[in-house]
């Protein structure tokens, strides 16, 4: 395991061209690295609603929410409102305003990538997933439908806010899974909720605001585990909090970091663009290489008992930017129907 920073901002050439001379003329392009015909997929979430919007949700994602209740319960439970981010003209959330500016939201257990959750919703460029106090333990997860070819290598690049608001129930997770495995509310086997990590996974688990990256095979969890790396500092969880005590974006959650998360055969680098414009780096070596090479990208939120710390009205993580590179990987067609609830376990 190692941690460590970059100094200096990510250096990257904007698009040029070169030409040496060597008896005849030779041109060669240098590309930006975060220019579009770099990724795979894309995705920006554009769109400036003058409301919270579900219709501006990208068609090619899927969107599920699990909640912990009873088999019974599934289709007739109805769940009390909670605040999420952006009133209901997406203004906000400013932390000079008290109260910040909220609206309700109403979720189920029904939702997929046809009939959106209300907790996905597109405000100011970038996308919403929120959940507040609806019961013990609730799980979120969306995804493209496209998955992620890393067999020479890969980068997963997005943006999110890192917000302390949340206090000790800050979670979210990335979960990469080969397709024909997908779990959707999969938790850690002390997690209050049944349904484990599926057989292969690699998983970079972002809780309390510390990195740490898991990747797993050969058997379901808690087993089979090749690397569980949590981030330290000296003697301590590697709190972003501490590490960059100055952030703005622990306060305001308007400010999202850039997670750029590299995948290599034997190690897997994640890091964190600072305010200064500088990387901080967590690194972890995979001993034998990583278990698979393509698979879904799936991005998920934890919301587990907020009510004891009494902060349920700050459960909105806002998403944008979502890229990755390798080679393009068809999108695929999923059909739907409403009657199924996306579990793999019986959900109590």
């Amino acid at each position: 395991m190692m941690r460590f920073n970059t100094t200096a901002p990510d250096r990257t050439l904007s698009s040029m061209s070169v030409c040496f001379t060597v008896m005849v003329f030779l041109c060669v392009t240098v590309r930006d690295a975060n220019s579009a015909d770099r990724w795979a997929l894309i995705e920006r979430f554009s769109g400036n609603p003058s409301s919270p919007s579900q219709a501006l949700l990208p068609e090619n994602f899927d969107y599920v929410v699990t909640h912990r209740t009873e088999p019974k319960e599934q289709f007739s439970k109805l769940y009390a409102p909670y605040p999420a981010d952006h009133d209901e003209n997406c203004a906000g959330p400013d932390p000079a305003i008290v109260p910040t500016r909220q609206h309700q939201v109403y979720t189920t257990q029904t939702s997929n990538g046809q009939n959106p959750d209300q907790s996905f919703y597109i405000c100011k460029h970038h996308m919403m997933s929120s959940m507040g106090e609806v019961g013990p333990y609730s799980v979120s997860a969306f995804w493209p439908r496209q998955e992620f070819d890393f067999s020479d290598g890969g980068t997963l690049q997005f943006d999110v806010n890192v917000n302390e608001g949340h206090s000790q129930r800050h979670w979210w997770e990335i979960m990469i899974v080969p397709r024909e495995q997908l779990k959707v509310g999969a938790g850690p086997v002390d997690s209050a909720i049944d349904e484990t990590y599926p057989a292969d996974r690699i998983v970079m688990d972002f809780r309390h605001l510390v990195r740490q990256i898991k990747v797993g095979t050969g058997a379901l969890a808690p087993d089979g585990w090749l690397v569980k790396e949590r981030e330290f500092a000296k003697y301590d969880w590697a709190y972003w909090g501490a590490l960059h005590p100055d952030d703005p974006a622990l306060s305001d959650r308007r400010i999202r970091r850039t997670m750029r998360i590299s995948l290599r055969d034997t190690r897997i680098i994640w890091r964190i663009r600072t305010d200064d414009g500088a990387w901080d780096s967590f690194s972890v070596p995979v001993p034998g290489g990583l278990p698979f090479d393509r698979g879904l990208v799936v991005f998920k939120t934890h919301a587990y008992t907020p009510y004891k710390q009494n902060n349920y009205d700050t459960y909105t993580f806002h998403w944008d930017n979502i890229v990755f590179d390798g080679p393009v990987v068809g999108k695929y067609h999923a059909d739907y129907a409403d009657d199924v609830v996306y579990l793999q376990r019986d959900g109590h």
